[in-house]
């Protein structure tokens, strides 16, 4: 769930609001795959979404967000610049890293 709070995040910070369809594209998931997510993060009070309305962060889930794509950027900017792994491949540790981290680090 956390990577879906976290792109999210990143679509809302160039427009208003997210559609199920643009998550689904950036995480490579079903269309239906994000709706469970986003009735679920919805439900934990992290999003304000509605069945084929857009989606929004609530203040809790922007807080949460930001702190996991803080912790992803550190985890890529390592893997890219220490270790020299490619920038896609970086991304999909970074994210996976980030699950097993905790947030104060």
């Amino acid at each position: 769930l956390e990577d879906y709070l976290v792109v999210v995040y990143e679509i809302t910070k160039r427009q208003p609001a997210a559609r199920v369809s643009q998550i689904a594209k950036r995480l490579g998931v079903s269309l239906p795959s994000v709706t469970n997510a986003m009735k679920r993060l919805s439900e934990l009070g992290f999003v304000n979404y509605e069945k084929y309305n857009m989606i929004t962060l609530t203040k809790k889930g922007k807080e949460r967000a930001k702190v996991k794509e803080e912790l992803q950027s550190r985890f890529r900017d390592f893997f890219i610049n220490v270790i020299g792994l490619e920038p896609a491949v970086s991304d999909k540790l970074a994210r996976s890293f980030s699950h097993y981290v905790d947030e104060s680090v």
